[in-house]
């Protein structure tokens, strides 16, 4: 509709158009009714790892070889390339065995999470104090109380993310085939008698979502039991608010799930982002959008804290699924805050007719 009209000293005309909508009139809604539950029960003890794969290779193709330790742990090697790998690591106890030294290699600016029979150890960092220097490997001690380690089978978890391979450069041509993994493991006192390892549902091969691909998941818990899918049924789930953060304020991972609805004018062109609270804190997410994974927000470091989500995958006309999974890396209380915030309106004769 034609607003307005002027003619320059020039002669050239100026045409003001008014939208047909006014943009006061396109909003979105609050992220509220939040579901929640854990989704860390690789840490708990008792939990049956028989059905995992055993990580027990000697050798890898990948040309970094391990440092110590007799067996190759390396995800890819056993089909885990991409997202979060979980290694569960047995020892039968005695009073001589005190920690463990883990190097672990997940790509510049990752993290780890350690546990001994259920009680967090700490988390290792891929970067410096400072935030600024990103490394892509960290070599700790991770000591054990006196009273946690057991007669009989004990076992260490490791969960670990992947920051994805460098590039390959011209001095450097191997540089792509990095180990993303446990590149080194000491018992300290004692020796390992197993190592069990879970990444992505079937791995890079037979993974089931062919439609999102295989970038789209990762090894957590609740990615393999399809927690991210909008057809989950969360109905038993716990409700929350999201901003309470995990329920036990502990190291762990938990899910929160929700559902929203648009109303978008038809014919308007409406980006719209998720947005998360630019605080720090010692937390990472995954966030998914109608089962797609559209961010990964690392609260410590950041600089990512706003991820766009194009019309197709996010329903403009109807429901939408958002899940998030929140990885707590230290022993303490949480306040995750996310929210839908519009980039721009605009008028146009745009529409979507083949939606994912």
């Amino acid at each position: 509709m034609l607003h307005d009209s002027s003619k320059s000293t020039s002669g050239v005309l100026r045409f003001q158009i008014a939208p047909r909508v006014g943009t006061a009139d396109i909003k979105v809604p609050k992220l509220t009714n939040w579901r929640y539950r854990d989704s860390l029960p690789e840490v708990k003890e008792g939990f049956d790892d028989s059905e995992w794969t055993t990580a027990n290779k000697t050798s890898t193709n990948i040309p970094e070889a391990p440092h110590f330790g007799d067996k190759v742990l390396y995800g890819c090697d056993y089909g885990f390339c991409e997202g979060t790998v979980i290694w569960r690591g047995h020892f039968n106890g005695n009073s001589d065995i005190t920690g463990a030294r883990l190097v672990i290699n997940g790509g510049f600016a990752f993290a780890a999470s350690v546990w001994l029979n259920g009680k967090f150890l700490a988390t290792t960092y891929g970067n410096s104090s400072n935030h600024h220097n990103n490394i892509p490997e960290t070599d700790e001690v991770y000591h054990f109380p006196a009273d946690l380690v057991a007669q009989g089978d004990n076992v260490i978890t490791v969960i670990q993310d992947n920051m994805g391979l460098e590039m390959t450069v011209d001095w450097a041509a191997d540089s792509s085939k990095s180990p993303r993994g446990i590149r080194a493991y000491e018992l300290i006192g004692g020796t390992f008698t197993e190592w069990k390892v879970q990444g992505k549902q079937g791995g890079y091969t037979g993974f089931k979502d062919k439609l999102r691909g295989i970038l789209n998941n990762g090894g957590l818990y609740g990615e393999r039991q399809g927690w991210h899918l909008p057809d989950f049924d969360d109905s038993k789930w716990t409700k929350v608010e999201l901003s309470k953060g995990l329920s036990d304020n502990q190291a762990g991972v938990g899910w929160f799930r929700t559902t929203f609805s648009l109303d978008i004018t038809e014919a308007y062109d409406v980006p719209i982002s998720f947005e998360f609270e630019n605080k720090p804190a010692p937390y990472r997410a995954l966030l998914f959008v109608n089962g797609w994974l559209m961010g990964r927000y690392i609260a410590n470091l950041g600089p990512q804290f706003k991820f766009p989500v194009p019309e197709g995958i996010l329903n403009h006309h109807g429901e939408n699924t958002v899940a998030l999974a929140v990885w707590s890396m230290e022993n303490t209380k949480l306040s995750p805050n996310l929210k839908l915030t519009i980039e721009g309106i605009f008028d146009s004769g745009y529409e979507i007719d083949s939606p994912l």
